[in-house]
């Protein structure tokens, strides 16, 4: 490595971990003073709350370090460009392509770094941070007016709806199961794993003959032999994609386009391709601003170059957050909804890089 490489690449790793670090520091701060009276921070230990920020990092590592990124290559650039050695340099007979492939490198490298967190760190994170929320928390009725429902056929025996999959209690949450028109189960959990499925909290509600829907029997807890589920399906409704690694999601991506019309199907696909692009947002964070940070002129505003591609990276996570939507929602489909977007961002920097 040359002399001038290592300079670069120094200036560029101090403001990267000084940023990425710093800021999460602070965020870790803010999070905790804000929330320091909840019921969930209030139940937790030291171990415990450590355990618990420790996990966000690499939750949140997808967002902090594209920012990061940005920060640092707008501040080494400029400052290079302001102390006119890329200049020197330039004059020497070094391209500026040249010149940028320390910071193109680490941009690759960064992206490899998020598909290992993806695959590693990030399910090991989120199931942490859900299993210490579920475990403290609070037992309060809440306020939930935005619930989904989630629909999942049951082999000739009607139709189940559930809200949610809970991996704590390894179950379906609030469950509907319409065996008939006149034959209705209501259940607080669903375990559908095993041999035979079993309702905790069970309702049943039956309609006689010209009659009324009426509860008939309440059971703390009932086996439901009749009950059978695809297994293909009932893997796929059972599944949290944020918890897992990207190459588990990788082999249902068969299953789940022959299903594409499930809502299980959409979210599956859905965090599939949002998770297989979204680690190439460190290579865009370096190319992006670059030739911005590179106009050889005497009124760089380096202020405004730094507005501009904070905007610009707010306004992708923006775009992708609302695509994400429109891709589990089926609005559009999944693969549509997560690559038109990303492939426009990527054209439009890509190739004001390469005309640089």
């Amino acid at each position: 490595m040359k002399i001038w490489q290592r300079h670069f690449l120094k200036e560029f790793f101090q403001i990267l971990f000084l940023f990425l670090f710093g800021i999460y520091g602070l965020f870790v701060l803010i999070d905790y003073s804000s929330r320091s009276g909840t019921y969930f921070l209030s139940q937790l230990s030291y171990k415990e709350l450590g355990q618990f920020y420790f996990s966000v990092f690499f939750e949140r590592l997808d967002i902090l370090l594209p920012f990061a990124l940005v920060v640092a290559t707008v501040k080494t650039l400029t400052s290079l460009n302001l102390r006119n050695e890329l200049v020197s340099l330039l004059s020497s007979g070094v391209p500026l392509k040249t010149l940028m492939r320390p910071f193109v490198a680490v941009g690759l490298l960064c992206t490899l770094l998020l598909y290992l967190n993806s695959e590693i760190f990030f399910p090991l994170a989120y199931r942490q941070i859900n299993f210490l929320k579920q475990m403290h928390q609070d037992e309060k009725p809440k306020n939930d007016n935005g619930k989904n429902i989630y629909a999942l056929e049951v082999l000739d025996q009607g139709k189940l709806l559930y809200h949610a999959y809970d991996t704590y209690h390894e179950a379906f949450s609030d469950v509907i199961w319409i065996r008939e028109p006149g034959d209705i189960y209501r259940m607080r959990y669903l375990n559908p794993h095993g041999t035979i499925p079993v309702g905790t909290g069970v309702d049943h509600f039956e309609r006689p003959e010209g009659g009324r829907m009426r509860l008939s029997a309440t059971f703390e807890k009932l086996n439901l032999p009749q009950m059978k589920f695809n297994p293909i399906s009932l893997r796929l409704s059972t599944m949290i994609p944020r918890e897992e690694p990207l190459s588990s999601l990788a082999k249902e991506v068969p299953n789940a386009f022959r299903r594409s019309k499930d809502d299980a199907s959409s979210a599956i696909l859905t965090s599939f391709f949002h998770r297989l692009f979204m680690p190439w947002l460190c290579l865009l964070a370096v190319i992006g601003p670059a030739p911005w940070c590179l106009r050889f002129t005497r009124e760089l505003s380096v202020f405004m170059i730094y507005l501009v591609s904070i905007a610009a990276l707010v306004s992708f996570y923006l775009v992708m957050n609302a695509a994400q939507i429109l891709g589990e929602s089926q609005v559009f489909p999944p693969l549509l909804a997560i690559g038109v977007p990303f492939g426009l961002y990527a054209a439009y920097f890509g190739v004001k890089y390469w005309r640089m």
